[in-house]
């Protein structure tokens, strides 16, 4: 859990500077490792608190074209405001209610950095050596042919011999698919 201590605070802006371990983040990604560095502001008027974060944390990926593994730093952005009404808070933004303890004046923030991490991995992971290569460089072996949008690409091995097809399967070479 990442906790922000909220008793005794002054109204106004606040500075925000925690680190914590990965694994004291609850529902964060396997990918992060090591420490997530949070750093931001805590607004803080009347009944609500307004957080402006950035989180830093390293992952590690597995790249979709090489499948070799890599580290990548990633630096997430989030921003979310919470209202007190009484013995809980709500999120305005989507009106769920967050985790607050009256006694402890302390507010979970985990939830927040989690989601803003999960969605700075991306879908397609290239490790920094293979990005902006064509794949015909980084497999010469092959030869990728397909439309501009990468739509029904066929993959065709330079090495493979024409000779070696079974003359029973030429009939299918005239099917179009």
């Amino acid at each position: 859990m990442i906790k922000v201590l909220v008793h005794g605070i002054k109204e106004g802006k606040n500075n925000i500077d925690i680190t914590t371990a990965v694994d004291k983040i609850e529902n964060l990604y396997s990918e992060f490792f090591g420490d997530v560095h949070i750093f931001g502001s805590l607004s803080y008027n009347a009944d609500r608190f307004h957080f402006i974060l950035n989180a830093k944390a390293k992952a590690r990926l597995i790249c979709d074209i090489s499948l070799d593994e890599y580290e990548e730093e990633f630096i997430a952005n989030t921003s979310f405001i919470l209202k007190d009404i009484g013995d809980r808070l709500i999120d305005i933004d989507n009106e769920s209610e967050g985790n607050f303890r009256i006694s402890n004046k302390e507010i979970d923030i985990s939830k927040y950095i989690a989601e803003a991490l999960a969605l700075e991995i991306p879908m397609k992971k290239i490790a920094p050596k293979y990005r902006g290569i064509d794949i015909n460089q980084i497999y010469p072996e092959h030869t990728v042919i397909g439309s501009q949008d990468n739509q029904n690409e066929k993959i065709i091995d330079k090495k493979s011999d024409k000779k070696d097809i079974d003359p029973r399967w030429s009939t299918l070479k005239d099917l179009k698919l």
